[in-house]
């Protein structure tokens, strides 16, 4: 039980590197006490009945303290200073920034953070207004505060949770709300003043804007980087065995992830003091070059990959993780999804929810015949041609959709196209265009281009449109009929689509 406990790092990193990295996804987060290793149980009984509770009482005792000391100091300072429109006297900082970065690097020792390798040093604000860190956990805040004294940018949350939201105000912090487009604006005006303005320290942000599991860096957002002054980059690597601490979407949320961290007999962290980073006059001008290039140097250090996921990416892996649904369901960033489809996060979210719906065994995938049961969500009926739509959506032929497909095939199904027109050109393309009256011999070449159709396909169709049993039909009826099918029209389009056809290819004949 114990190799198995120890493989848990390897079992997940190799997961990990069998398709792109997902680094919203915790790498110790159970989703039943079953796969929870016997070394774990043993820690948390042992641990969590013996040091745990002293730990927990040392967390809170430390917090008091340290609100306690900023409660102090703000009895010498002004209205200004509280309300962060001017810096902190010198005077004040002198005393209070060494007892302030003292109690955070206690709290780190009573949270098993004995001893943190460092490589590089901390520089101050003359060469530095900005650092900027990746971002794992709720532990980096404490980290990055000891080395630097700095004021955080955060977001405004951060200010609403009891203790820590007095302790963020007194030192100034500046909140943001990702979702609020003039926060955003504020935000990067407050960065660009303290950064540029003599008497405040130095800026501190994460630029992913959320938390990642230390298996990749994903993008950096700009508010670090748009004032276009030097920064100086610290990567901050979590060697865990045991436990992962990182605080992501698809994981545990804080307090069972300070509970899971107070019940290890040690957690490791090593940092990185990276060199100070100038722009050039070039990413001056293009601060998302500037971005990446602070990005590959932190993940160069780290040994990890970047990746195209973002914030909008954390958003969709909460939904998943509260449906109840694996990682797995997520193995397109948002980014490339908004390339490929022209979509934005809302249209995402509600495809996501509509695949939810169909995905009624929350396997994180749709096999045929969950298809098949709500064909209704995207307007299709059963019919004969159910199995060639689900084939043309699955692109890789495994015989489920993942979400991807979904998305593609969904996106493909609601943009505004004329059905009469994909009809037409069908039968253009096929020879049967100049025909106007059509029959059963005409209606199986047609059909087969699509799927191997049996004799009462055509029947089926015929006998709905046949109504005088001719033994034939005319052309305007049959473009009536199948336009106004909903799986017949649709299966026209993706061939179009397929093809590359359009209305200007209608002297197009295939064999």
């Amino acid at each position: 039980m114990l190799r198995r406990s120890q493989s848990i790092r390897r079992r997940f990193e190799s997961r990990q590197q069998e398709s792109a990295p997902n680094p919203f996804l915790n790498g110790t987060h159970f989703r039943s006490w079953a796969d929870v290793p016997a070394y774990e149980i043993f820690k948390y009984v042992v641990v969590g009945l013996t040091l745990a509770p002293v730990r927990l009482l040392l967390t809170l005792l430390l917090h008091l303290v340290a609100v306690a000391i900023c409660a102090i100091a703000g009895l010498f300072v002004g209205a200004d200073v509280r309300a962060a429109r001017k810096p902190t006297p010198a005077a004040v900082r002198a005393v209070l920034m060494p007892l302030l970065r003292g109690l955070a690097r206690l709290m780190l020792f009573v949270w098993g953070y004995h001893y943190i390798p460092v490589k590089g040093r901390a520089v101050g604000r003359e060469q530095a207004p900005i650092v900027v860190a990746n971002h794992t956990t709720f532990v980096d805040v404490y980290w990055m505060f000891y080395a630097y004294g700095a004021c955080p940018v955060a977001k405004e949350a951060v200010g609403r949770i009891p203790l820590v939201g007095f302790l963020a105000r007194t030192l100034q912090t500046v909140f943001v709300s990702r979702t609020d487009s003039q926060s955003r604006s504020e935000t990067q005006d407050a960065i660009k003043l303290r950064a540029t303005e003599p008497g405040w320290p130095q800026i501190m942000l994460f630029p992913e804007g959320t938390c990642e599991n230390n298996t990749a860096l994903i993008t950096y957002r700009l508010g670090a980087f748009q004032p276009g002054l030097p920064v100086q980059p610290v990567a901050l690597n979590y060697r865990w065995r045991h436990f992962d601490p990182s605080w992501v979407a698809y994981g545990p949320g804080p307090g069972q992830l300070l509970l899971k961290m107070l019940c290890q007999f040690g957690n490791r962290l090593e940092v990185t003091f990276l060199p100070v980073t100038a722009p050039t006059d070039a990413e001056r001008a293009e601060p998302k070059v500037y971005a990446d290039h602070v990005r590959e140097r932190t993940a160069t250090v780290l040994g990890v990959p970047v990746t195209n996921h973002s914030f909008e990416d954390m958003m969709l892996m909460t939904s998943v993780h509260e449906g109840g649904r694996p990682a797995e369901t997520l193995k397109v960033p948002f980014q490339q999804l908004r390339k490929l489809h022209q979509v934005n996060l809302g249209d995402v979210q509600e495809m996501l929810r509509k695949f939810a719906e169909i995905d009624v065994n929350k396997d994180g995938s749709i096999d045929y015949d969950e298809f098949v049961s709500v064909l209704g969500v995207i307007g299709i009926t059963g019919s004969p041609f159910t199995k060639q739509i689900f084939q043309m959506l699955d692109s890789d032929q495994s015989g489920t959709l993942d979400f991807n497909e979904f998305v593609c095939g969904l996106v493909q199904y609601s943009k505004s196209y004329s059905a009469v027109e994909s009809v037409e050109l069908a039968l253009q393309v096929f020879g049967l265009g100049d025909k106007q009256r059509l029959g059963r011999d005409d209606l199986t070449v047609l059909f087969q281009r699509f799927q191997e159709v049996h004799a009462e396909t055509v029947e089926q169709v015929m006998h709905d449109i046949d109504a005088d049993a001719s033994g034939s039909i005319s052309r305007d009826e049959f473009v009536s009929y199948a336009s106004g099918r909903a799986d017949i029209s649709y299966m026209f389009r993706q061939f179009e689509r397929r093809e590359g056809l359009t209305a200007s290819t209608r002297h197009l004949r295939l064999d």
